[in-house]
């Protein structure tokens, strides 16, 4: 984002929508594979660079998103990727039907801008379950208020 009024004070409402699958009642490897994968977002005033960690194996982004299922001291949380749908059967042994969720920030999340107006929007999806989750993010829209 650029433009935004420099040094200034703005609510942030953040809007993404995911395209899911899973339902929130199933549990997996380490806790469940609906409840326990959820999206954090956060308006940044500097560009999250990407470095390479001590181990020289991952590439990671200077963002506090905090290793748990909450957001950490740069991202709120939005929700977790679960469906209402029954952990069944029909649900787990035949193809399972995709659906659009709707996710966005309960509490008012605070921005500053920078001294030349811009923001990075970030969006991101954490796991604290064992083996691999499919979900995408499918829409993304950032509401700014000045204050």
């Amino acid at each position: 984002m650029s433009d935004l009024k420099p040094n200034s004070q703005f609510t942030v409402e953040f809007n993404v929508n995911i395209l899911t699958f899973m339902s929130e009642e199933c549990i997996g490897i380490g806790g469940s594979p609906g409840k326990d994968v959820v999206v954090k977002a956060s308006l940044l005033a500097q560009e999250p660079l990407k470095y390479v960690d001590n181990s020289g194996i991952f590439p990671i982004y200077r963002v506090d998103i905090d290793e748990s299922l909450y957001g950490g001291d740069d991202v709120n949380y939005l929700g977790h990727i679960g469906l209402p749908v029954p952990c069944d059967d029909i649900f787990l042994h035949q193809d399972p039907v995709w659906e659009i969720k709707h996710l966005t920030n309960e509490d008012d999340s605070l921005f500053y801008s920078n001294a030349s107006g811009d923001a990075w929007v970030y969006v991101s999806v954490d796991s604290g379950v064992g083996g691999s989750q499919k979900v995408f993010i499918t829409d993304i829209a950032v509401q700014l208020t000045e204050q």
